[in-house]
């Protein structure tokens, strides 16, 4: 250990003064793990430009309130060594290419504790090059950037932020989940 980290470090003690938290009592007790919400059926992921309309209408309010929502998300990495997402869009097809009419998705995962590259690469099988999860989340990205990004190559894409990851989307999954 270099004499600097050491310094810094032994001066970042000495400022905790070494106390914790009394005996038998947590640092912050009212910290509470996220519970799954229940979610009633929205429109049907089919077609896409009636989906779209929806989404723009109910995904969020002036006020900011936006409503979670459970999406089907077709995933496909972007390369042969699953190094990136390449293309995400609304639906549980995930051997076929995008439908004309499908809803691409812009992903925003930074919510996540776990990127989800990282999550769906060891969810989806070695041998498929896309899968179909369920995510959870809220129409429109968390933090709205100062500066626009330039717009990325392809299909229009429509922001998403992921707030969790849940399993493999069935085919059965033609609805959008709308929290209650």
């Amino acid at each position: 250990m270099t004499g600097l980290r050491a310094a810094s470090l032994l001066a970042v003690l000495w400022a905790c003064g070494g106390q914790g938290a009394p005996k038998g009592e947590l640092m912050n007790s009212d910290l509470k793990p996220a519970e799954r919400g229940s979610f009633e059926p929205g429109p049907t992921v089919t077609p896409g430009g009636r989906l779209l309309e929806w989404l723009q209408t109910n995904g969020g309010t002036p006020e900011g309130k936006r409503p979670r929502l459970e999406l089907p998300v077709v995933l496909k990495f972007g390369d042969e060594h699953r190094l990136e997402i390449g293309d995400a869009w609304i639906g549980t097809d995930h051997r076929a290419d995008a439908p004309k009419d499908a809803v691409h998705l812009e992903i925003d995962d930074t919510s996540l504790g776990v990127a989800l590259l990282d999550t769906i690469r060891t969810k989806c099988p070695k041998d498929q090059p896309a899968c179909a999860f369920v995510l959870e989340g809220v129409w429109g990205r968390l933090v709205e950037l100062p500066i626009p990004l330039p717009p990325a190559p392809g299909p229009k894409r429509w922001p998403f932020a992921v707030l969790r990851v849940g399993g493999l989307a069935s085919a059965s999954t033609t609805y959008v989940g709308i929290a209650r």
